[in-house]
């Protein structure tokens, strides 16, 4: 079996995780196609690193830190693939990895794209993701985090997501459906493109075989304020972007309380003097972006050919309970 399959990371300063990243990468079962590593203009001598200890890597050097989407998607378009894997720099992949993803892509033709079990490199007893899941109220969450992996997710099924800190995608689904959203500068940029592939009646399948290890915060780093401003401006946007307007309005009263939980959650994540321009930037961003936005919508719109009800059966209902 020969790999059909392009490998991107993105890389922003991250030269601590990448000695890890690529000898796991290299020392696959399944050997990938090309590697490209995107570099967001790293000051710590990563492509250094690089290219002298693993020459066979393609580096595409930004200019500056353009954020994840598009300089991921820099990389999406100088590879060569038949499938596309995105990988954090911060990842451990076991042998078995693309092997896995790759025969689960040739066995189910109906499945577009694919979610790896993710676990944590620091206890590799505990889940981090096993897919994405989403719900009405507008908020997306990682299946099984923090859960001890006893096999409750060791089922290959479809699910609603992939996370992008280790997925794969068929290649034609970026020409037909675009590539990722550039509008998301980090985060959700893989919930929104779940919401767009599953609306044009693809599906996800979570491959359980497929492992991989995070440490988490490799790139993005850690919870800041300038990351929760992110959240709370692109949880809006895929709502605007994907919701159809029946669920909008059905659900109406659950994303505005989602929306003040999620503003709370904003405020909390500054100090009180910054609050004022925090709030500022979150939703004059939004504003700025809206006829994008609309514009989007109406494109994904346009390409909906799935029903209510299968929309309805992959989305979970609001429950305030649970979270």
């Amino acid at each position: 079996m020969k790999s059909k399959t392009s490998i991107i990371v993105l890389n922003y300063n991250g030269k601590q995780f990448l000695e890890d990243f690529f000898t796991s990468v290299f020392s696959a079962k399944l050997p990938p196609f090309e590697v490209i590593m995107v570099d967001n203009n790293s000051s710590d001598g990563s492509i250094e690193f690089v290219e002298n200890k693993f020459p066979g890597v393609k580096i595409l050097k930004m200019p500056d830190n353009l954020g994840f989407a598009k300089a991921v998607n820099n990389g999406i378009k100088a590879s060569k693939g038949e499938f596309v894997a995105l990988l954090n720099n911060d990842i451990v992949v076991e042998k078995d990895w693309l092997y896995e993803l790759e025969k689960a892509a040739n066995v189910d033709k109906k499945a577009g794209f694919f979610a790896s079990k993710m676990k944590w490199l620091k206890d590799r007893s505990i889940l981090d993701n096993t897919g994405i899941i989403y719900n009405w109220k507008g908020k997306a969450s990682d299946r099984g985090k923090g859960e001890k992996d006893i096999g409750q997710y060791d089922k290959q099924e479809y699910v609603f997501g992939v996370c992008n800190g280790a997925s794969l995608y068929r290649r034609k689904l970026f020409d037909i459906h675009g590539l990722l959203d550039e509008n998301f500068f980090l985060i959700c940029d893989d919930v929104d493109m779940s919401f767009r592939l599953q609306i044009a009646g693809l599906k996800c399948l979570y491959v359980p075989t497929a492992v991989v290890y995070h440490v988490g915060g490799g790139t993005v780093g850690k919870w800041t304020d300038t990351k929760a401003k992110y959240s709370a401006r692109h949880h809006i946007y895929i709502i605007l972007k994907n919701f159809p307007l029946k669920f909008i309005l059905l659900n109406f009263p659950f994303i505005i309380v989602e929306r003040f939980r999620n503003l709370s959650g904003l405020v909390k994540s500054t100090n009180l003097a910054n609050v004022p321009k925090l709030l500022f930037e979150t939703y004059f961003g939004i504003i700025k972006k809206l006829p994008d936005i609309l514009e989007k919508r109406r494109e994904i719109q346009a390409k909906k050919v799935v029903s209510d009800d299968y929309l309805v059966s992959i989305i979970d209902r609001a429950n305030f309970t649970s979270d």
